[in-house]
């Protein structure tokens, strides 16, 4: 496993990481998500060659660290889990909170967002 990117927030919370890595049938692949938690994501599949997946991760990368993208921290009775909204948030469990954020750190409330008082616009 190779390390393409790691960034980690101002205020030390998050640190973003980017891996590159070989899968079993000898394909490369990348892996972005957040260090200690499990949630991933990997490039799309119609992406061809690992140039334009590498440029991807940083493209996406960039989205998170300049804020561009919505990090949402889900807890539920005791486990955490840190995502990108943008790509994972579709339902709230019944015991489920979720904290919106952007990486400098700015809280966000659903009801803002909602109401449209804070948008978030991936440039990739």
């Amino acid at each position: 496993m190779t390390n393409l990117v790691t960034e980690r927030s101002r205020d030390g919370t998050l640190t973003l990481v980017a891996n590159e890595y070989v899968n079993l049938d000898g394909t490369p692949g990348i892996a972005i998500g957040f260090d200690g938690a499990p949630w991933h994501i990997h490039p799309p599949e119609e992406l061809e060659g690992a140039a334009i997946a590498q440029q991807w991760a940083r493209d996406l990368v960039a989205d998170v660290i300049n804020n561009r993208m919505l990090i949402v921290t889900c807890r539920d009775e005791g486990f955490e889990e840190v995502r990108l909204a943008h790509f994972e948030v579709d339902f709230k469990g019944r015991n489920e909170s979720l904290e919106f954020r952007f990486w400098n750190g700015q809280i966000v409330s659903l009801e803002d967002l909602i109401d449209g008082k804070v948008s978030y616009v991936p440039l990739s």
